[in-house]
């Protein structure tokens, strides 16, 4: 007889068993992040446990005392039961002041972090605060500040300012160039020294004219002579 053929399905076991093994493998390792308690409940859980060892010492103690009372040196035996108390305190009680320490550092450390945190939003909150106020404020210049030819134009101005020579007056600004507050500001110090320079020289003019009037009036006549009074 001539054997069976394998089935067509026989190459595609070992792919199933590799995913039935792997979807095992992932199932026991959720189950066994499941099952790991936070650190908050391991620490309450030994914090239970030293509490009763404690418990059981000290009931062992009382139990001890009343014992101590019915022999002939009562004193001894309480002080050596005492002493068994103490010794057998020795160890829960060190690793209760253990517990305790390490929840003070843990509530020290984030209450430090919360302060760093709200310190850290608050140097953010203020420099954003600075950014945009910079901003205004450059802005506001920007927009604000007055072009020097309009400057020079503007009205009010002294009638003496036509007096300035045209090489003086305020050079048009660049069409390429960028346009500042600084620029501005220094335009209009120019603009103002030139308006002085002006004003002494009209000063000066009228000075001029006053003298030379007088000059043409000739030298004032001198006064007449009071006559004596007669005797």
């Amino acid at each position: 007889m001539k054997p069976a053929p394998p089935p067509a399905h026989r190459g595609l076991a070992p792919t199933r068993a590799f995913a039935l093994a792997l979807g095992l493998a992932l199932c026991c390792h959720a189950a066994v992040a499941l099952a790991q308690p936070e650190p908050g409940a391991v620490r309450e859980q030994q914090r239970l446990q030293l509490q009763a060892r404690v418990a059981g010492i000290e009931a062992q103690f009382q139990a001890a005392l009343a014992a101590c009372q019915v022999r002939f040196a009562v004193t001894a035996c309480a002080d050596e039961a005492r002493e068994q108390r103490r010794q057998a305190l020795a160890a829960p009680r060190a690793e209760l002041l253990a517990l305790d320490d390490l929840e003070r550092r843990e509530r020290a450390l984030a209450r430090q972090a919360a302060v760093q945190a709200k310190l850290r939003e608050a140097a953010q909150r203020q420099a954003a605060a600075a950014s945009a106020a910079a901003a205004a404020s450059a802005a506001t210049a920007f927009t604000t500040a007055p072009r020097p030819e309009v400057a020079a134009s503007a009205p009010g101005r002294p009638s003496n300012l036509e007096t300035v020579a045209p090489s003086a007056a305020v050079p048009p600004r660049s069409a390429t160039g960028p346009s500042s507050a600084a620029a501005a500001a220094a335009a209009r110090r120019a603009q103002a020294a030139r308006e002085r320079q002006a004003e002494i020289r009209a000063a000066q003019e009228r000075v001029r004219e006053r003298q030379a009037e007088r000059a043409r009036q000739g030298p004032v006549a001198a006064p007449l002579p009071v006559p004596a009074a007669s005797r």
